[in-house]
């Protein structure tokens, strides 16, 4: 089996490696919306503890604390051609996701890379180029795209035209 490569898909955010996503909902032929808690980097974590403290002197609350290092990010894909989402163990195996060893076996670091770019060099998310998915469901369109999402337990398999994300309250 050929593993299909992937492509950090640019945003300042990193999918949380110890958490699963936290919902998803969708309409078929429309949109998908993934709901899943995601953390930024040491820079804006430093910026929100210092608003923090200004706002609340040296007596943050708790939960303000306690959110300040993450966020639950909206991730709404349209329109849907394919969504599935999957065990690690019974479809990881198909992406090559050697691009980020580096990072992983030393010579880069992915705090100092995001430190100073803001873009996570390895969010969680990611582009698939060269799917072999998308010919398999038929669909040979270009502005069909397909992008993976990797949760701590699970994965998501995308096909849609675009995506968009926010911010949502939690």
């Amino acid at each position: 089996m050929i593993k299909m490569k992937v492509v950090p898909v640019k945003v300042p955010w990193m999918i949380s490696p110890s958490h699963d996503f936290a919902s998803f909902i969708g309409h078929e032929n429309r949109e998908v919306s993934v709901q899943v808690m995601c953390g930024y980097n040491t820079k804006h974590y430093d910026k929100v503890i210092a608003n923090l403290e200004l706002k609340y002197g040296g007596d943050i609350p708790d939960e303000e604390y306690n959110k300040a290092g993450s966020v639950i990010i909206e991730i709404k894909f349209t329109p849907i051609c394919l969504f599935n989402i999957y065990g690690k163990m019974d479809g990881y195996e198909r992406y090559d996701f050697s691009i980020f060893d580096p990072y992983y076996y030393g010579g880069l670091s992915i705090g100092d890379e995001w430190n100073k770019t803001d873009i996570c060099p390895n969010p969680g998310f990611y582009e698939v180029v060269e799917s072999n998915l998308k010919e398999t469901f038929g669909f040979i369109s270009p502005r069909v795209k397909h992008w993976v999402l990797r949760g701590h337990d699970s994965c998501i398999d995308v096909l849609a035209y675009s995506f968009e994300w926010k911010e949502v309250e939690w």
